[in-house]
C-alpha cells in the first residue's frame, strides 16, 4: 500500500457522531458529509433520518454494491445496474439470518 492509499483510508475511516437537542436524533460527520440518524416517532424519536440499524444496513449494502461494480468493471463485464437487498427481522429465538440477495442488470 503506498502513501496515497494510506492517506485515503485514514480519511474515510473517521466518523464523529454527536447528540442534538432532540432526544434520539444524532448527527454524524464523515468526511465532508453529514448524516442524520433518528428513531421513529413510535419509539420516541422524531423520524428525521433512518435508524442507526438502517444506516448500518445501508453501509453494508453500499459496500457490497460498490465492490461488485468494481469487480465487474475490472473483468470487463457489462453491468447497467445492481441491487442489494439486506432483509432483517426480529427473531424470538436465535436462528440463522436470511442470506442477502441481489440483482444484476446488464
Amino acid at each position: 500500500m503506498d502513501a496515497t492509499e494510506t492517506t485515503a483510508l485514514r480519511r474515510v475511516a473517521l466518523a464523529v457522531a454527536r447528540t442534538t437537542d432532540q432526544d434520539y436524533r444524532i448527527e454524524t460527520r464523515t468526511g465532508h458529509h453529514t448524516l442524520t440518524a433518528d428513531e421513529p416517532e413510535a419509539l420516541g424519536g422524531t423520524d428525521t433520518g433512518p435508524t442507526p440499524f438502517g444506516l448500518l444496513l445501508s453501509a453494508l449494502g453500499s459496500c457490497t454494491a460498490i465492490t461488485l461494480r468494481m469487480y465487474a468493471q475490472r473483468k470487463g463485464w457489462p453491468l447497467s445496474g445492481l441491487g442489494v437487498r439486506l432483509p432483517t427481522r426480529r427473531l424470538r429465538q436465535p436462528q440463522r439470518a436470511p442470506p442477502p440477495t441481489g440483482s444484476f442488470d446488464g
